[in-house]
């Protein structure tokens, strides 16, 4: 019936999101929090993709770190693992240790070329909000949501920006009993790791 066939199209959708881009997976992501807008059977798939992201590739993470770092993994790390701890949608941490230093360290390393394909995903997302807004004569502006959106999104792949955030909410929370807020590193910190 009905309900069988909402359900086969939430599992169509929750299939469609990975494959339509990061910003299409993020966008799934902030709307599988948003139980007040949408649909049960679809919001049990938006909230898979909070799990759902795959690894890249240990030589693309490799070049990542080196190139934004100014380091030779092989000289500067004494554990690097291939393998990441976890992996998101838009990058993967690492636990590594420096050489000469006796603390492990959460390495975060954005995925390749991220920036330049959200920003294409986005383009394509404001063309389907612009026309489903049309289609559907919605009167919220979805290409004013989407932007809003892109911005924050844009915001977020700002590893320089997010050790700001983080240092300040140390300042302000990190001595509050029961709550660890952990250092940061800015000598190994830049747009792309944290």
């Amino acid at each position: 019936g009905k309900e069988e066939a909402v359900a086969r199209h939430a599992r169509r959708l929750g299939g469609v999101i990975p494959r339509a881009g990061t910003a299409a997976v993020k966008l799934g992501q902030a709307m599988g929090n948003r139980p007040d807008v949408v649909a049960s059977p679809f919001l049990e798939e938006l909230l898979k993709l909070q799990d759902s992201a795959e690894t890249f590739e240990w030589e693309e993470a490799r070049a990542v770190v080196e190139a934004e770092l100014g380091v030779v993994i092989e000289e500067d790390f004494e554990v690097f693992p291939r393998v990441p701890e976890a992996a998101a949608s838009l990058g993967q941490v690492y636990r590594v240790k420096l050489k000469g230093c006796d603390q492990w360290i959460a390495l975060k390393v954005q995925r390749p070329r991220i920036v330049a394909d959200a920003s294409v995903d986005l383009y394509f997302l404001r063309i389907l909000a612009k026309f489903a807004r049309w289609r559907l004569g919605l009167r919220t502006n979805l290409p004013e949501v989407l932007d809003q959106f892109g911005a924050k999104l844009l915001e977020e792949l700002d590893y320089e920006q997010e050790l700001r955030n983080g240092v300040r909410f140390k300042e302000l929370y990190g001595m509050i009993d029961g709550v660890y807020v952990p250092d940061f590193f800015p000598g190994m910190t830049s747009k792309h790791v944290l």
